[in-house]
């Protein structure tokens, strides 16, 4: 039987998970598109690059991920991944610089 307890938290787990897919998928294909759009390299160099960040990061997030998940306290892991984020903003700033 379907229990309809937290039934007004469909529409947004709907939405966020339509907004997290579409969002997917049109980056894979924008960047699919300017890699093979610039030719500095072969098609197969093109696949290669997208492999190289794509197959590490399912990985990641999907075996290891749960298992950090399980395992460590959700406010150490927050506070983790807080400074995981600034550095990553800090650093993306600095590029753009």
């Amino acid at each position: 039987m379907i229990d309809l307890s937290f039934w007004f938290m469909f529409p947004v787990a709907t939405v966020i998970a339509t907004i997290a897919m579409m969002a997917g998928i049109g980056g894979s294909v924008i960047h699919a598109y300017f890699l093979i759009a610039e030719r500095s390299t072969s098609v197969f160099g093109d696949v290669a690059s997208i492999l190289v960040f794509t197959v590490p990061g399912v990985i990641v997030g999907a075996q290891i991920g749960v298992l950090l998940a399980n395992n460590t306290n959700p406010r150490v892991m927050g506070k983790f991944v807080g400074i995981l984020f600034l550095i990553l903003a800090i650093l993306t700033l600095l590029l753009v610089i």
